[in-house]
């Protein structure tokens, strides 16, 4: 049928795809006046950080929302996205803020593509 690899970009595609559409989506991380659905358990899956603050004893997990008012929306939605195996090259633009998110986030995947975004720059 198909290799591992291909199930797994199937599976990154699905996730991403069910998260655009609100699809299963159980918490909110809340960017300004922006909400930014998500599932709990891809979100728990990506970051110990945001995990700990969902699932722990914080406001956050009754709340099932995380407060971002210093994050800009545009940043979250690729985080999770590139997370889920999206392929998209990382703008140069954007890699800084990424890197400082993907570091706050702990998310190793995003921010390994980040750093290199940058080296590529150099």
């Amino acid at each position: 049928c198909c290799s591992m690899s291909e199930a797994l970009q199937q599976l990154g595609a699905s996730l991403r795809r069910d998260r655009r559409c609100g699809i299963g989506c159980d918490v909110v991380l809340r960017c300004g006046d922006t909400d930014i659905p998500a599932q709990l358990s891809v979100v728990c899956a990506l970051s110990p950080v945001l995990s700990k603050a969902l699932t722990g004893a914080f406001k956050e997990t009754a709340a099932r929302a995380i407060e971002l008012p210093d994050v800009d929306p545009a940043h979250v939605a690729f985080a999770l996205d590139h997370c889920c195996g999206a392929v998209e090259d990382i703008d140069p633009q954007m890699a800084l803020p990424l890197l400082s998110l993907a570091d706050r986030w702990q998310m190793k995947p995003l921010q390994s593509s980040c750093e290199s975004a940058l080296r590529a720059m150099l």
